[in-house]
Order: C-alpha cells, then structure tokens, then sequence
C-alpha cells in the first residue's frame, strides 16, 4: 500500500467515525497563531478528502 492509499484510509475512517452533527471536544491544539481553549466544544459540519474535522 503506497503514502496516498493510506491517507485515504484513514481519511475514509475518520469519515465514519466522525458523521455530520457528531458532538467533539477539543483536549489540546499546538497552533500559536489560533489558539483555540481546551475544551471547547462543537459540532462537526464535514470531514474533508485529508480527514481533517471542520466542526
């Protein structure tokens, strides 16, 4: 299995495990340029084609 077919496994499963409405919890985020507080929470609107959570 090649870097792009594993990506797009993974994207696939955090698509299933995370469906549109899903409730999460942020625990931590190292971006100092938009901090975001610990547990913050959300609704996830949709899981993009590299996995990531748009809430």
């Amino acid at each position: 299995m090649n870097e792009y077919e594993r990506q797009r496994r993974i994207a696939e499963s955090t698509k299933k495990l995370y469906p549109p409405g899903t409730r999460i919890e942020l625990i931590s985020m190292k971006d100092p340029y938009a901090p975001v507080p610990a547990g913050t929470r959300g609704t996830v609107k949709f899981v993009d084609s590299m996995g990531t959570i748009f809430p």
